[in-house]
């Protein structure tokens, strides 16, 4: 699930955290809260999907020997600055840390985190939602996977903190290429990732 950020619940009207939790309790689609602000997340294409799914097939097969698991987009993440949000997909490694003062499943350790580009996303996913996952304490690699072209950009975590600048960018643009996880020890193929796309029909 994608959000969209220009759309707003209600103008004017600022959130409280247990309005937000009414709502998605009450809601069938997924909402992302920041600031007071809720913001509707769309349905994704086709495209997406196959991605999604391929993705989170490969980790949970690679990771069946690790104390680690991959979580899909059901799974709601709280940022120290207060983004709660549903990333594509999550890797939790070790015990899972869940919010002791929500009411609702929301994890606060993943270790890696994948969002799946769109048009009206991708700025906000290499932007400010990146700066917001930065602030996670956690988060070793963050991975953006373009859906109209074989196009990975993996970010990981350098010795020293986790600020903006001590992030190493690796871009894989080749099917033959592949995303190396170092902090979880597996390498997944572009050719994974990207099976059964066909870039033609992607949006």
């Amino acid at each position: 699930m994608k959000p969209i950020l220009n759309w707003r619940l209600a103008s004017e009207r600022r959130y409280t955290i247990e309005d937000y939790f009414s709502i998605e309790e009450s809601s069938a689609i997924k909402h992302e809260f920041l600031g007071g602000d809720i913001f509707a997340m769309a349905g994704t294409s086709l495209q997406h999907n196959r991605i999604n799914g391929n993705v989170y097939t490969a980790l949970r097969t690679r990771l069946q020997l690790l104390d680690c698991e991959v979580f899909s987009s059901d799974l709601r993440l709280r940022t120290p600055g207060g983004l709660y949000t549903y990333p594509d997909l999550m890797v939790v490694c070790g015990s899972i840390e869940l919010s002791p003062t929500d009411r609702l499943d929301t994890i606060l350790n993943p270790a890696v985190i994948i969002e799946i580009l769109s048009e009206s996303t991708r700025n906000y996913d290499r932007g400010e939602k990146f700066r917001l996952y930065l602030q996670l304490p956690s988060l070793l690699d963050y991975m953006l996977i373009e859906q109209g072209m074989p196009l990975v950009d993996h970010y990981t975590l350098t010795a020293g903190g986790n600020q903006l600048n001590r992030w190493t960018q690796h871009q894989h643009t080749a099917l033959n290429e592949s995303v190396a996880l170092e902090s979880l020890g597996i390498e997944l193929p572009l050719s994974d990732i990207y099976t059964g796309v066909d870039f033609d029909d992607a949006r």
